[in-house]
């Protein structure tokens, strides 16, 4: 089977820069439903940080969509080999309320 490799707060942070250029596909699910799809380019991680929370924050698809992810609502990550392919990789978020999955996404496909 495959093996999954798990990732803290700060190696989610260094794959999603290793990630920049990359065309992506995003599925933010709850526990009832999918909530939300985006595809495109990573187009840029940056960090934030306000009285309240820190985290970061992932813009894609040329500015068409941004994710903010807080530290404090984070709870793992976990990178799992895309059958098939020897050098692609799912990555699934999960944060308090709500998962995210990031797929490699077809470069024609991706706008």
């Amino acid at each position: 089977m495959w093996e999954e490799t798990p990732l803290d707060f700060v190696g989610l942070e260094s794959w999603l820069q290793a990630q920049l250029g990359e065309s992506s596909e995003v599925h933010i699910v709850t526990e009832h439903s999918t909530v939300g799809f985006v595809r495109g380019p990573i187009d840029r991680v940056m960090r934030f940080e306000s009285d309240s929370s820190h985290g970061l924050i992932v813009d894609g698809g040329a500015g068409a969509w941004s994710l903010e992810l807080a530290a404090e609502d984070f709870v793992c990550a976990c990178l799992f080999p895309v059958p098939d392919t020897f050098t692609s990789s799912q990555l699934l978020i999960t944060m308090r309320q709500h998962r995210l999955m990031v797929d490699p996404a077809d470069d024609a496909a991706a706008v």
